[in-house]
């Protein structure tokens, strides 16, 4: 039998994770935890609203919700972005700006279809709500960007 001493074969590198994989991992967990919450909240304040006045108490509840939920993501995104910009906490108040309006327009394209649309019909209203309001967050997002200051190389 013959020896030798070879080393054994490297382990392959362990990478840290990028910049953008914790800015997703974050936002996974604090749209879960955000949503689940919106969703409890919603269907407590739908049961609890008058019928005439529900459509009217569903937005006020959604800005809120918008709120609550945004400031939620915004203090998890906060993390992701120290060392990329000047003053990464103030992300949570420009993500609770942000989301207010963009969670009004998806529960008012969330409630907009009568039961007797069809399926196609409904994906379809979901899919404009959708890019309406990311289109609305990307909007406030954008215009208060520049309050986290300057970028650090």
């Amino acid at each position: 039998m013959v020896r030798t001493t070879a080393e054994p074969p490297a382990r392959p590198a362990v990478r840290a994770p990028t910049r953008l994989s914790r800015w997703v991992l974050l936002c996974a967990g604090a749209e879960a935890v955000g949503m689940t919450a919106a969703a409890g909240a919603a269907r407590a304040a739908t049961a609890l609203a008058p019928r005439r006045t529900a459509l009217a108490w569903g937005l006020v509840v959604a800005a809120g919700l918008g709120l609550l939920m945004g400031g939620v993501l915004g203090a998890a995104q906060a993390g992701a972005l120290r060392g990329t910009v000047a003053r990464p906490w103030r992300w949570v108040g420009v993500s609770a700006v942000a989301w207010t309006p963009a969670m009004v327009v998806i529960f008012a394209g969330a409630t907009a279809a009568p039961a007797a649309w069809s399926d196609l019909a409904d994906v379809a209203l979901g899919a404009c709500t959708g890019a309406l309001a990311g289109a609305v967050l990307g909007a406030v997002s954008g215009v208060l960007v520049p309050v986290l200051g300057r970028v650090q190389d």
